[in-house]
């Protein structure tokens, strides 16, 4: 049972740094895309 809680704790961790790097690479592809728009 202590061996599903840590593979279920350390999937946790690996799906929160993923997602938090796919918002991170969005939201500076947004803020990249919009700095490109605005310069025209």
């Amino acid at each position: 049972m202590a061996i599903i809680m840590q593979l279920f704790w350390e999937f946790l961790i690996i799906a929160c740094r993923h997602i938090g790097a796919c918002m991170f690479y969005s939201m500076a592809n947004c803020a990249f895309q919009l700095k490109f728009v605005s310069s025209f």
